[in-house]
């Protein structure tokens, strides 16, 4: 008795903090507040702006690992575990997870240079971070007034 309750307790201790508690998914995750820049064509500069909150993501487990397919595929990634995608848009993902949930709950999850989506599983608490084409590598290639706006994106994702 004693060698099964040892052993019963080896496991429970020697698994992952997160492994037992986080959910697989998929997630529905909402904006609460946003910020970044916007440029102001009458002065000719960027100016810090709030955005409105509300815009939805959904977190999922990515089902083809190998994402040939573009229905299931996130654009220009090998291979993801997570992907993200904006509500109501599935054709690519926003941004793509390589690893998985790593034992403290978190998803570390990047798209092309522009756009960052990292989360706790365990908060449900998310920051977003798209920087658009503010920072390219040609600026004359893209005016300001055409550019992208910057935005930073706070909010919450819940188990569907």
């Amino acid at each position: 008795m004693k060698l099964i309750a040892g052993l019963v307790l080896g496991v429970v201790l020697g698994m992952p903090a997160g492994a037992a508690t986080t959910p697989e998914g998929p997630y529905l995750c909402i904006v609460e507040q946003a910020t970044g820049f916007s440029f102001d064509k009458k002065t000719k500069s960027w100016k810090q702006t709030n955005f409105a909150p509300g815009e939805k993501y959904i977190l999922k487990r990515v089902e083809n690992k190998a994402l040939g397919d573009t229905d299931k595929g996130i654009a220009a990634s090998p291979r993801a575990e997570w992907g993200v995608w904006e509500f109501g848009f599935y054709l690519f993902g926003d941004v793509f997870c390589a690893a998985d949930v790593d034992d403290n709950g978190y998803l570390w999850c990047h798209g092309s240079v522009d756009n960052i989506f990292n989360i706790s599983l365990h908060s449900g608490r998310f920051l977003r971070t798209y920087t658009g084409l503010y920072a390219v590598d040609d600026p004359s290639a893209y005016s300001d007034e055409h550019a992208d706006k910057p935005v930073i994106e706070i909010g919450k994702c819940t188990a569907l």
